[in-house]
C-alpha cells in the first residue's frame, strides 16, 4: 500500500516521524507532508510567506498538498495532529482531487466545535483520549471515531548498559499543573523543557530549554524513574509519550492517575500511579529505596509496551480498520 502521513514534522513527540516508519517497517511505500512546508523549498516558502502574509500559508500548503498527493497518489492518507495541526484548506484539497482514498485522523489535542468542518472531511478519526468522545458528541462531530493511544519507537527508546541515576526525571514543558506537581516533589529530581526557569534555585536540577529526542531517549534510559503530569492545557484523560517511550527505554513511570491508563497498562504492576501529592513522594522513595521492586515494575512496563504499544502495533490497527471498512 502507498501510506502519506501528514502532521507537523519535528513536533515534541515526532508523531508524524514515527508514524512514517511504522508504516515503512511494515513494507508499505510512504511519503510524508508536512504543515511547515513540502520539502526544504516548501518549508522557506512557508517561512518567507509568513513573514509577509501570514494568512496567506493555509492556501500555500494546500496549493504543497496538491501537488504531493498528485505525484504520490496514495492509497491511504493519515492526518496526524489532525485537527490543530492541518489547515482547512488541505482538507478541501484532498477532496477536490480526482481520486479518493481513504482519509483518517490522529487526534492527540483537545479541540473545539470550530473543529467541526476538518471532521466532517475524514473518513474516520482516532482519539488519543478517551475524554475527546465527550466533546466530540457534544460539538455535533461525525461519529466516526475510535480509541487509539499514542506509543513508542523501540528502535530510538531502547535500555542502556550503564548503572541508573537513581533519581526521577521530567522532560515537558512548563504548564501551571506541572509546576504545581514539580514543586510538591521533596527529594531533587531533573527537570528539562521550556519554561522552567520559575522553580530554578529550589530542590530540583532545572534545565529550562527543549532537549532533541535523541538526548530525551539517553536521558530516561539513564533513570531509573521517569515522571509523567497531565498536561492540563491539551489533555483530558489520555495518555502521552512519557507513558511508553521510558518504558521502552527501561524506566519506571509515575504517572498522575487518568482514566486511560487503565486501558493500556496494569497499575501497580507495569506502571506506578499517583492520585495526590503524598502518594507521588512515596512512591518516589518507594522505587529510590527498593530496587528489586523498581526493576519488576520497569520490567514488566518494559514488556508491556514491546508487545502492545510500539507504532508498529498502531499502524497496523489503522490498516485492520481501514481494510475492514474497504471490505478487504
Amino acid at each position: 500500500m502507498k501510506v502519506l502521513v501528514v502532521g507537523k514534522q519535528g513536533s515534541v513527540a515526532y508523531w508524524m516521524e514515527n508514524t512514517l516508519a511504522a508504516f515503512r517497517a511494515e513494507g508499505h511505500e510512504t511519503a510524508g507532508f508536512s504543515v511547515t512546508g513540502a520539502g526544504l523549498w516548501g518549508r522557506l516558502q512557508v517561512r518567507l510567506t509568513k513573514r509577509t502574509d501570514r494568512a496567506a500559508v493555509p492556501a500555500l500548503l494546500a496549493r504543497q498538498f496538491t501537488r504531493v498527493m498528485n505525484a504520490f497518489r496514495p492509497d491511504l492518507v493519515v492526518f496526524t495532529h489532525a485537527f490543530w495541526g492541518v489547515p482547512l484548506e488541505v482538507y478541501e484539497a484532498a477532496h477536490a482531487l480526482d481520486f479518493r482514498p481513504p482519509f483518517i485522523g490522529w487526534v492527540g489535542d483537545r479541540f473545539d466545535a470550530a473543529q467541526r468542518a476538518k471532521a466532517e472531511l475524514l473518513d474516520h478519526i482516532f482519539f488519543t483520549d478517551s475524554g475527546f468522545f465527550d466533546d466530540a458528541r457534544t460539538f455535533g462531530f461525525p461519529e466516526r471515531t475510535s480509541y487509539l493511544a499514542l506509543a513508542a519507537d523501540p528502535q530510538l527508546f531502547r535500555p542502556g548498559t550503564g548503572e541508573r541515576v537513581n533519581e526521577m526525571l521530567f522532560v515537558a514543558n512548563r504548564t501551571p499543573h506541572r509546576e504545581e506537581v514539580v514543586r510538591a516533589v521533596r527529594t531533587p529530581m531533573s527537570v528539562y523543557g521550556r519554561s522552567w526557569e520559575g522553580i530554578k534555585g529550589g530542590v530540583h536540577r532545572v534545565h529550562s530549554h527543549r532537549i532533541g529526542m535523541g538526548k530525551v531517549a539517553d536521558l530516561y534510559r539513564r533513570h531509573v524513574a521517569v515522571l509523567n503530569v497531565l498536561n492540563e492545557l491539551n489533555l483530558m484523560q489520555g495518555l502521552n509519550q512519557r507513558n511508553f517511550e521510558p518504558m521502552a527505554a527501561g524506566a519506571v513511570v509515575i504517572s498522575e492517575q487518568v482514566r486511560d491508563i487503565e486501558l493500556c497498562f496494569e497499575p501497580g504492576k507495569e506502571i506506578l500511579v499517583y492520585g495526590d501529592m503524598d502518594e507521588l513522594n512515596g512512591l518516589y522513595d518507594k522505587v529510590r529505596s527498593d530496587a528489586a521492586f523498581a526493576a519488576g515494575i520497569a520490567e514488566a512496563g518494559q514488556r508491556r509496551v514491546l508487545s502492545e504499544h510500539t507504532y508498529v502495533h498502531r499502524v497496523r490497527s489503522i490498516l485492520e480498520f481501514v481494510n475492514a471498512w474497504l471490505g478487504r
